[in-house]
């Protein structure tokens, strides 16, 4: 007979698998745990029943592990209760691959719920919120119930003991990616190694052996994610030498390419990215704001925002404040429009949990041309005054013509011939 077992500590990591949700948590010992849990990410779907059938007969061909049902949900924007064809999925490794089929298949129809980070997506189904101080019931790593022991506003809270790894070159702290080498300088409980770049084997061997030793559960880096991360990956390929920087054996460390997006009234620039699993790597160099707010600030917010530590570690405040409004939304049992991007991969998706990215008339122009065709109302921009005034005003101005004159003397605020409310 399965016994029931219980577990106490902080959640430290969630990400998606084949069966559901990997969970990392560290106890009051500092002892990481992985286990399982069963989750269904779904997005709903909106359009003409003919359509909708036609998404439903494709996913039943293709043998898609989905459940699919028709249900009503809120929509944020309408304000009132829609029909709407639910997808449901099993494996939630495969949600976005599916979905993306899917949009290939019916671009024209309308999606929901389709651009929030399962990460995200986990934490509030389950009313927990990364290093919360949880109570888990579980069978053989199989989790049973997970309950939140504190609250994400208390100002006084319990944070778990972490093993942090520093990694950095030596000599002055500049960019490797402008030409700037050293040898690798490690420290770790107080303890510093050097590794000569010149012998860049034992600097790999050393490097795992620190790992496995220590099985630290912070990789603190200078720039990490643009140089010492995938320069470690690469001498290690290149020498055979098996070296697993995440904690969790059983995955590949994930890139992110950079990218440069429009935030607070100027155009901002992320590096690339190289995320853990079951372990955090965080860059100083490559943060938005932890220079001012440091790891503590850090691990507040995501403790606030629902967000995994690594993300708000390269984010803006922007993308925290948007979090804390997708947290009313899911209370509140909303769902959030998805627009079909461009052809080319860049546009701009209103949704929760997103920023104003690289926005051009084109991306504007594209937004309009996906209206679903049975829609009800008369289309309307809603923004703030500052997005107004710092981006919309400006391609509005920047096309020239009859708008921009109107504009200039004060008259109605339009883009694109439809009329801009400030909210």
């Amino acid at each position: 007979m399965l016994t029931m077992s219980t577990l106490y500590g902080w959640l430290f990591d969630t990400y998606p698998s084949q069966q559901g949700m990997t969970v990392w948590l560290l106890d009051n010992d500092g002892r990481s745990h992985a286990l399982r849990d069963s989750f269904t990410p779904r997005f709903y779907v909106r359009g003409p029943q003919e359509e909708l059938r036609a998404v439903c007969e494709m996913l039943r061909a293709r043998r898609a592990a989905v459940d699919l049902r028709r249900t009503q949900r809120k929509d944020l924007f309408l304000d009132r209760e829609i029909d709407v064809l639910e997808v449901a999925v099993r494996a939630p490794n495969t949600f976005q691959r599916l979905f993306r089929q899917v949009a290939a298949f019916r671009p024209k129809l309308t999606y929901y719920d389709t651009d929030i980070p399962l990460p995200q997506r986990y934490v509030l189904a389950r009313d927990i919120f990364p290093l919360a101080y949880c109570v888990v019931e579980h069978v053989e790593g199989r989790i049973h119930s997970i309950k939140a022991l504190d609250s994400a506003w208390e100002i006084d809270y319990r944070l778990p003991p972490l093993r942090v790894v520093t990694m950095r070159l030596d000599g002055e702290l500049r960019n490797p990616a402008r030409g700037h080498r050293g040898n690798l300088l490690v420290e770790v409980e107080g303890k510093e190694y050097v590794f000569k770049r010149e012998r860049s084997r034992e600097l790999v061997l050393g490097v795992r052996h620190i790992l496995e030793h220590y099985d630290p559960d912070l990789l603190l880096t200078a720039y990490g994610d643009n140089y010492l991360l995938p320069r470690l990956l690469e001498l290690a390929r290149h020498y055979g030498i098996p070296l697993s920087l995440n904690r969790d054996r059983s995955r590949q460390v994930r890139h992110k390419p950079g990218r440069s997006y429009f935030s607070y009234g100027r155009m901002m620039y992320i590096g690339e990215q190289h995320l853990l699993f079951g372990r955090w790597h965080l860059d100083r160099q490559n943060a938005f704001l932890a220079d001012d707010y440091g790891l503590d600030g850090t691990l507040e917010i995501a403790r606030i925002t629902g967000l995994p530590v690594q993300t708000v570690n390269r984010v803006s405040t922007g993308t925290g404040i948007s979090a804390d409004g997708l947290i009313t939304g899911v209370a509140q049992q909303l769902i959030d429009r998805w627009t079909v991007a461009p052809s080319s991969g860049e546009g701009l998706i209103l949704a929760a949990g997103n920023e104003f990215s690289d926005v051009t008339l084109a991306n504007l122009q594209d937004m309009q041309g996906n209206l679903p065709e049975y829609a009800e109302m008369r289309p309307e921009w809603f923004c703030h005054k500052r997005v107004w005034s710092v981006m919309l005003m400006r391609i509005a101005l920047a096309s020239g013509g009859v708008p921009a004159a109107e504009i200039l003397m004060g008259g109605e605020k339009r883009i694109l011939g439809d009329p801009v409310v400030i909210t």
